[in-house]
């Protein structure tokens, strides 16, 4: 940003500087403020996009700016923020209670890990109907077998299962002879740690390489406006 200033005419320079002081300064530091909060807002809706799986606009669309307003710059304050608590909960790792879904439930496989998609409708836990648990086997493997064994003859395409180190709906396929078993929902462990997914800090990144040019821009604007210092 330069200035052309005319030290010879002193009344257009003192014109000049109250223009700046009262004017182009305030109006300036106001349009900056709102220009960095709305690139801000681009720019999260952006890194929300690449972090997370999202089924549709929903979560980005909700972001939102609170616009500077006045003209007393200690005052101004533009705010970006989201009004959904599960985005600021991932800005940190926390622990969470419930079911897991596995890469079979997504489509993508069981070695999916990190899962990037979706859980399939079908294999939704609110569409899942599950038969009776058998009482009768004298042992784990003897009920999980036949546990298998009763979906298959219901046509039942899901069964809860208890092997181990895996419990949890798994998914059978094949017939009774050939009868095949994928976990799809993992209940072992409902509470289970979740890794930090943070979306706001890079954004603020991202934005500080922009910032300069966005507040020369407002205020060169605001120069321009003003007519002043050779603008």
């Amino acid at each position: 940003m330069t200035f052309r200033v005319d030290l010879h005419d002193f009344k257009r320079l003192t014109r000049d500087l109250e223009k700046v002081s009262k004017v182009a300064v305030p109006y300036g530091v106001r349009n900056g403020l709102n220009a960095l909060a709305f690139e801000g807002r681009r720019i999260w809706q952006e890194v929300l996009g690449e972090t997370f799986i999202l089924r549709n606009d929903w979560t980005t669309r909700r972001l939102h700016v609170d616009k500077a307003t006045g003209t007393t710059i200690t005052g101004m304050r533009s705010v970006l923020a989201s009004p959904d608590a599960y985005i600021e909960r991932r800005e940190e790792s926390t622990t969470e209670d419930h079911s897991v879904p596995t890469g079979v439930a997504t489509g993508e496989g069981r070695s999916a890990d990190p899962r990037r998609r979706l859980v399939r409708k079908p294999n939704r836990v609110s569409v899942i109907t599950l038969g009776t648990r058998p009482r009768t086997g004298s042992n784990p493997r003897q009920r999980n077998a036949i546990a298998v064994r009763m979906a298959i003859a219901a046509g039942n395409p899901f069964v809860f299962l208890s092997l181990g180190k895996r419990r949890g709906i798994f998914r059978v396929t094949g017939g009774r002879r050939t009868a095949k078993v994928d976990l799809v929902w993992d209940t072992r462990s409902k509470t289970h740690h979740v890794k930090a997914m943070p979306t706001l800090g890079p954004s603020i990144t991202r934005l500080k390489v922009r910032a300069p040019a966005i507040m020369e821009h407002a205020f060169v604007d605001q120069l321009r406006r003003a007519k002043v210092f050779g603008y």
